[in-house]
């Protein structure tokens, strides 16, 4: 028996910018200690910290299961609710009053085409403002995991997409009523906000969970099951038996008071409470949906929950203030199968979905199980899921003759022997490639020719026991492609030690007249796959960009990615501003 059975779905770490406050490393030691065998990572709109997460999780025996928590674009109007009134506020976050519309819709401010009557076409902006709804618009959000390899695969290729702004045919999204993306629109690049078609297009694989910041729970919140279901309508028509509705307690009443260190003043309603938890299980028995509970955890332990009131100030570029805070208490921290167990025994009793003491022990039970299994079902292997510790080396696909691309295309995806097979076939050819420069090679030095061919022969061999072949072979294809270009290329690093490298044209520095060592660069004692550091002229570098992926096609290309990380320095700036301190003592 498991020493904590209980799986946290729903787990924010710091690579969720100014929202997570624990490290995946963290998360990970603290899900150790409870003894829990299965925990996952749902950053916001991000990836980035999947390879810590799973090496972590890897080193503690811990099973991962990634997904991702996504702003949607609305597909309803919700009604808001002033200040205090119980239910979480969202929109602009100015308490505004509800009211009814000219085109009888519930709502509170001006309708869209009030605000786009004088911007001709597209929604007017909204007075600057420093801080507040101006930066943390408050969109509705998703969690979708993943499921296997596809479903890991489905999610990277989401997250690229909500980031690049991207609609559902794979173009960039505009505004329905056409023109140039403005300002204030949901899908644009760099603002990650997804219309339901473009999770739909990417959606194979992946498993959603509509929580209290979904359309859904936002419309149960305010106690209007009536936009809940028309919310939950499309979802279900996508993504079918692969959705459940998450239930998440932090065990506040509506509209608490937020018991902190700071004025104890009565702030917003929240998401979290425990009757909008038991509206939520309440609608997923109704509609026969299965229930899954969560704790929306955004810190590991419980003592961190002020660096998360911290986190939200920076995020939102406002005054650390009672008002400002979006916790009720300090649940949301990485809590433990009894107390959970607890939360899911409150959060039925107030459900009204069990009546006596047996069927509500049967309901507890059946929303932790649920909530296991689905666990069980979404639980990733590195290896076979991930492939964390495999070499990825390239496809022969495009770059060997007709005939052996047609034999390289036969083989892929026929298991380990079908991959040596075409591992040969790029051992073949890479040698191919490298004797039919030595002739000219050998011509414009005075090597000796065996001394020559023993190097290249060992090199050769190096390569072909590491199967790297077919990444060499890539690699002289991109540079070959740059100097086609006319731009400017050059190799450096120790990859300028190895002879094959200087015969497929990737370096210039002969080795062997240098003395350059090829085991300082690449050697069977090492299974990491080899640094190829190519630089070429920073003015034309996107025109080499576009050529590669025009050449080999965006499935088969990736950029690395560039976090934006805190350093002491700009943390002591953004913390102090948040604290309220003059810039001066800053």
């Amino acid at each position: 028996m498991l020493a904590d059975p209980f799986v946290h779905l729903h787990v924010a770490s710091g690579y969720s910018l100014r929202h997570g406050a624990s490290s995946p490393a963290a998360l990970v030691a603290r899900a150790a200690d409870l003894g829990q065998d299965v925990l996952a990572l749902t950053d916001r709109d991000g990836l980035y910290g999947t390879v810590r997460f799973v090496l972590a999780c890897r080193d503690a025996g811990i099973a991962p299961v990634l997904g991702v928590d996504l702003a949607v674009r609305p597909r309803i109007e919700v009604p808001e609710l002033p200040l205090g009134a119980g239910g979480w506020r969202g929109g602009d976050g100015l308490g505004s009053r509800v009211r009814r519309t000219a085109a009888g819709r519930l709502g509170s401010g001006p309708t869209l085409a009030e605000r786009t009557a004088a911007g001709g076409g597209r929604p007017a902006r909204r007075t600057p403002a420093r801080g507040g709804a101006e930066v943390d618009p408050r969109h509705p959000r998703v969690v979708l995991l993943a499921r296997g390899r596809t479903g890991y695969a489905s999610l990277c290729r989401l997250v690229s997409a909500a980031h690049l702004g991207l609609g559902a045919g794979g173009q960039a999204a505009v505004p329905a009523g056409g023109g140039t993306t403005g300002p204030d629109d949901q899908a644009r690049r760099g603002s990650p906000v997804v219309a339901l078609d473009v999770v739909a297009r990417h959606g194979e694989g992946l498993v959603v969970l509509l929580g209290p910041e979904s359309e859904v729970g936002r419309a149960l919140a305010r106690k209007r099951p009536d936009l809940a279901l028309a919310a939950l309508a499309p979802w279900r028509e996508v993504f079918g038996r692969r959705l459940a509705i998450e239930v998440v307690s932090h065990r506040a009443r509506d509209a608490a008071a937020a018991p902190t260190d700071l004025s104890g003043a009565r702030t917003r309603g929240l998401p979290y409470s425990s009757s909008a938890a038991a509206r939520m299980l309440a609608f997923a028995r109704e509609h026969g949906l299965p229930a899954v509970l969560t704790n929306a955890v955004r810190h590991a332990e419980r003592d961190q929950a002020p660096v998360v009131d911290v986190l939200d100030a920076i995020r939102r570029l406002v005054p650390l203030d009672s008002r400002h805070l979006d916790r009720a208490n300090g649940e949301g921290h990485l809590a433990d199968g009894l107390r959970m167990e607890q939360v899911a025994r409150e959060v039925v009793a107030l459900s009204g979905v069990a009546q006596g003491e047996h069927a509500l022990e049967r309901e507890v039970a059946r929303l932790l199980a649920d909530t296991r299994t689905l666990a069980e079902a979404c639980r990733l292997d590195p290896v076979a899921d991930l492939g964390i510790g495999e070499v990825h080396v390239p496809g022969l696909d495009l770059l060997l003759p007709a005939g052996a691309a047609e034999r390289s295309s036969a083989v892929r995806g026929r298991g380990p022997a079908a991959l040596a097979a075409e591992a040969l076939e790029a051992d073949r050819h890479l040698r191919a490639r490298c004797e039919s420069a030595l002739a000219d090679y050998l011509g414009r030095t005075r090597h000796r020719e065996h001394e020559v061919q023993e190097r290249l022969d060992d090199e050769l061999a190096t390569i072909a026991t590491l199967g790297f072949a077919g990444y060499f072979l890539t690699v002289g294809e991109v540079v070959g492609l740059i100097q086609g270009m006319g731009v400017r290329v050059a190799a450096r690093g120790s990859g300028a030690g190895s002879l094959v490298n200087h015969l497929l044209g990737i370096s210039g520095v002969d080795p062997l007249a240098h003395g350059l060592l090829m085991e300082r660069f690449l050697s069977p004692l090492r299974r990491a796959l080899p640094d190829i550091d190519v630089d070429v002229e920073s003015a034309r570098r996107t025109e080499v960009y576009e050529r590669i992926l025009e050449r080999f096609g965006g499935e088969r290309c990736a950029c690395v990615s560039m976090r934006d990380t805190y350093r002491v320095r700009h943390a002591v700036r953004d913390v102090g501003a948040a604290l309220g301190m003059p810039p001066g003592e800053i």
